[in-house]
């Protein structure tokens, strides 16, 4: 870690932080009086045998502490290592054991380093001990599949949404339609209807709205992340409650990505422009120390960016493919604040707010042959309580979190002459959930070993609040917005137990248990027929709806268990299997009304069975220090995995259940259950080497999909005319049923080099994706292909960050997913960034 003394900030504050500065006050006694209380810390370390001062480096950064020493008394001296838990004091013996040097704390905390025995003297002058924490390398630790996004890697293509964030990550897929500034991500296979937990700093955003893309959009601008982190499958800790495909946290600027160590107040101002439409993105961020006790951190952020131009190498013919692709401009507004009220050493208090608004158009097409469909206003808010409880003790470590967010979309669908008229709608769901946790660690005696118990409880409840109302005279109907996205209730809360043991040869063993309860509830309108008016007669007929009510609930067990080995120093190889189960969604149980235009109705299926997911998964972890030279280092992680899902639920026609006749009268849609297991297998892989002056970082994925026959029941709310499905239904073939699927190839490799003293950064990158021509003979050509992409990035000192980049150096004409179907991608496009830091 770095230490150094700072300034107190200017006087000048937002008003907004007077409160807190209040309630610092208030608290100041009986926090003094915890802080007594509490005995030194234990924690478990793991650091390898090697040279003495980097060893003492990173102990002092794992166990938070400042130590002052000359460098000269630190060299030709090697340390042994540490592994288990120690405390600080305990820590340093064990590491300095051999040296001939100790440790002496000082009245004030400070660590300073001298011979052992020798008298004690005056304060050696300031010395920085520098660690520099890498989260990308503690990925390479995990026995499990993870991935972390870092804020570098997010600033080197300056990203046109948050979907371009999670490009590089092995295993992860996202939706988007480029018209749309939200995100969908898809793990191995699986997204939408919670199958995938997004989350911002731990918080749930359950979104839903239906469309002909996906169903579970999260918004969020990249410009407020300091990185994400992925794991993937099923998951006996916090945030895997009815989840099956994993979880995504997107985490948000703190304290610490904005102020240097040992400084009181720090920020970033950021500007970036370019051409092809891409505007202007622009943020300010800003942190602050107002007491020892009290941290505030406040960031803006503003995103305009137009209709761009699509990429001319190898487009086919038509307008579709050429020019300008039209309604992809959008106009958003983001923010953030935060206050970290710290209790003394062993509490803490926090209270977060992160908000956005967007303005965009979305049209049918990406040509200008036909107007927008619809204009959308988007706004989500999220407030975030965190407490955490954290003393000296191997029993005690509580982590808590309380939180609401809301997302709405206040949609304007203009009358475009085809008789059905104006409406406004409006799409709105709301999330209120907690969690609570603690971690409890035990030392088996002299046995070199120790175990962690990770346990506690979480919770969401999700409501869901459509409207829809007609603006001017026409023969539509508002059903057709407000019952494909239903009104409704679902709450799911569960208990989850993780026991974790780490023998000193190198054995782990990670066992888990998790029960998921749900409940949902909810009512509509169901279509069951029409009838035809008399000629000239306006609508040209009546439809007839029958009302319908659901109340379910429903819990399940849901074990993990993961054996893990370090073979090598190097090498850990390791293997986990999990059980998952997704409840239906208000959606999928929900859904009714018609298609626009009645072209067929909805129904729905109260019914459905929740998914049970069973994953497989053995992979390896390799660390290779000073590889080819001295100083380099090769990190990789590779895993196969293996994920079926029972009664999975996908959209399909269905029969009617008041028909008459073969086939009935009328073709309708409703989610139902398959008959036979979804299954997603492949491998992934991640690397990063690093030598200094240059670096590269890899990822694959190659995904394998089987989904069965495709066979259902066609009647999910059962027939009593005695209709039989017309061919095409149910259980003979499948037919019409939507699937969401992944490319089945996905690759990225990024590299560059470090020039003048690392002030100059020279990069590029090329990314690959295979759909094997899927999407028909519209995107056979586009859906297969490889973009190259370039930046360089100048520091001419260390408050000044200059940067350049070019995505899609080629031009490439290419269509990425969006849902169950492909959007054009950005042409070329040149952007320049002005980074400041004070």
């Amino acid at each position: 870690m770095a230490f150094r003394c700072a300034s107190r900030p200017p006087g000048a504050v937002l008003a907004l932080m007077v409160l807190g500065l209040a309630l610092a006050g208030l608290a100041a006694p009986w926090r003094a009086a915890w802080a007594d209380s509490v005995a030194p810390a234990e924690r478990h370390y793991e650091i390898a045998p090697g040279p003495l001062a980097q060893a003492l480096n990173r102990f002092a950064l794992e166990a938070g502490v400042v130590m002052y020493y000359p460098p000269e008394l630190a060299q030709g001296h090697r340390s042994p290592g540490l592994e288990g838990r120690y405390t600080v004091a305990r820590g340093f013996r064990a590491l300095l054991s051999g040296t001939g040097l100790e440790a002496r704390r000082d009245e004030s905390g400070v660590y300073t380093l001298a011979p052992a025995g020798a008298p004690t003297t005056a304060r050696l002058a300031p010395v920085t001990v520098k660690g520099e924490p890498e989260p990308r390398r503690g990925m390479y630790r995990e026995p499990r599949s993870v991935s972390v996004v870092t804020r570098e890697d997010i600033d080197r293509i300056a990203p046109r949404n948050t979907s371009d964030v999670l490009a590089a990550v092995p295993g992860v897929h996202t939706s988007q339609s480029r018209q749309d500034p939200g995100v969908s991500v898809n793990i191995r296979g699986l997204q939408d209807f919670g199958r995938v937990n997004v989350m911002i700093d731990g918080t749930r955003q359950n979104y839903q709205q239906s469309g002909h893309g996906s169903n579970g959009q999260v918004y969020l601008d990249p410009a407020l992340l300091s990185g994400v982190d992925v794991a993937k499958g099923p998951t006996s800790t916090e945030g895997g409650a009815a989840v099956i495909g994993g979880v995504v946290d997107f985490r948000t600027l703190e304290f610490e990505d904005l102020v240097d160590s040992g400084a009181d107040h720090g920020g970033r101002i950021s500007m970036t422009s370019g051409d092809n439409a891409y505007h202007f993105a622009g943020s300010l961020a800003a942190a602050t120390r107002l007491t020892d006790d009290l941290d505030l951190v406040a960031a803006i952020s503003r995103k305009n960016v137009g209709a761009f131009e699509k990429g001319e190498r190898g487009s086919k013919d038509g307008g579709y493919w050429h020019g300008l692709s039209q309604y992809t401009g959008q106009d958003q507004w983001s923010g953030l604040f935060k206050s970290t009220w710290h209790l003394g050493d062993a509490q803490r208090l926090k209270f977060s707010y992160i908000g956005l608004e967007a303005e965009f158009d979305q049209g049918s097409t990406t040509s200008a042959r036909e107007g927008a469909t619809d204009h959308n206003r988007v706004r989500t808010d999220t407030v975030l309580f965190n407490y955490d409880l954290f003393p000296a003790s191997g029993w005690l470590d509580l982590r808590s979190s309380l939180y609401y967010t809301r997302t709405a979309n206040d949609q304007d669908r203009p009358d475009k002459g085809d008789g059905y008229g104006a409406f406004s709608v409006r799409y709105e769901t709301n999330t209120v959930g907690g969690t609570l946790s603690n971690r409890t660690s035990l030392e088996l005696g002299d046995w070199p070993a120790a175990l962690m118990f990770t346990y506690g409880t979480e919770f969401y409840h999700d409501w869901t609040r459509p409207r829809a109302s007609k603006e001017s005279a026409g023969d539509g109907e508002p059903s057709w917005f407000s019952g494909p996205t239903p009104e409704g209730e679902r709450s799911v809360a569960s208990l989850f137990s993780q026991a974790h043991f780490k023998h000193a040869n190198g054995l782990e063993l990670i066992g888990g248990l998790r029960y998921d309860y749900f409940r949902l509830e909810g009512e509509g309108e169901m279509y069951v027929g029409r009838e035809e008016n008399a000629p000239g007669v306006r609508p040209p007929y009546t439809s007839y709806y029958s009302d319908f009510a659901v109340a379910r609930h429903d819990g399940f067990l849901s074990p993990t268990a993961t054996a893990a080995w370090q073979l090598t120093n190097p090498l850990q190889i390791f293997a986990s299997y999990g059980r998952g189960v997704r409840p239906p969604a208000i959606t999928e149980s929900l859904m009714w009304g018609s298609h626009v235009g009645n072209s067929f109705p909805f129904f729905p299926n109260p019914g459905l069975e929740p998914e049970r997911s069973t994953n497989w998964e053995a992979g390896a972890n390799l660390r290779l220090p000073n590889l080819f030279r001295d100083g380099d280092r090769l990190s990789m992680k590779a895993a196969w995995f293996d994920t079926r899902v029972e009664h999975y639920v996908a959209q399909g026609p269905v029969v009617n259940p008041a028909s008459v006749g073969e086939g009935g009268d009328i073709k309708a849609f409703a989610f139902v259950n398959l008959d036979d297991p979804v299954r997603f297998r492949g491998l992934e892989l991640q690397a990063d080497y690093d030598v200094g002056v240059t670096f590269a970082q890899l990822s694959w994925t190659h995904t394998l999909h089987d989904l069965g026959s495709g066979g259902y029941d066609p009647y999910p709310l059962g027939n009593f005319t005695g209709s039989i499905p017309p061919d095409g239904y149910g259980a003979a073939t499948g037919g019409g049923v939507l699937y969401m699927l992944p490319p089945r190839k996905k690759g990225t490799l990024s590299t560059g080099v470090r020039l003048f003293d690392r002030r100059l950064t020279l990069g590029g990158r090329v990314r690959y994706e295979d759909n094997d021509g899927r999407g028909g003979t519209m995107y056979e050509d586009v859906v297969d292909w490889t973009v190259y992409d370039l930046w360089a990035s100048y520091e001419p000192n260390d408050a000044l960050t200059l940067r350049l980049a070019v995505d899609n150096l080629r031009d490439r004409n290419y269509a990425e997913l969006n849902g169950t179907s492909y959007w054009i991608a950005p042409g070329r496009t040149v952007t320049g960034t002005l980074s400041l830091r004070f």
